[in-house]
């Protein structure tokens, strides 16, 4: 919606209630606030109202990381490492196909992975098939 402005007794009548909001209702309102007697049905503002504490922290789910003050989940093949508060590749016979998971999910038995930061349950081989994979290709 737009409002015409053009008419001199319209934007006077808008400089008006500007400079009530500025210069009167502002101050009026913020005395009453340090002086504890702001009250609106009940409901009263002091001026401790509005301090605040440098001394907050931001705790994040498990398996999210904090990232410029937002919880993000490790990425895929990645889980958080409690230690040193950082996400680590998932390591050798364990992988991590969903993003929000908080931990890697372990290859089923006889089954590994080529390395470490696996993504998926697809890369999980046979451990006699990885074996030969390493040394008769290397």
């Amino acid at each position: 919606m737009h409002i015409n402005t053009s008419t001199s007794k319209l934007k006077d009548t808008l400089k008006t209630l500007d400079d009530v909001r500025v210069n009167i209702l502002q101050p009026t309102v913020q005395d009453l606030i340090n002086n504890g007697t702001f009250d609106i049905n009940n409901f009263t503002l002091t001026n401790a109202s509005f301090v605040t504490s440098n001394n907050w922290e931001i705790t994040c789910d498990s398996g999210h990381i904090l990232d410029q003050s937002i919880c993000k989940p490790c990425p895929i093949g990645y889980f958080l490492n409690e230690t040193s508060d950082k996400c680590d590749q998932c390591p050798a016979g364990q992988y991590k196909d969903i993003e929000s998971e908080s931990t890697c999910s372990i290859c089923p038995s006889g089954f590994t992975t080529l390395g470490s930061g696996s993504k998926s349950r697809l890369d999980c081989v046979s451990k006699y098939l990885s074996v030969c994979i390493y040394i008769c290709v290397v």
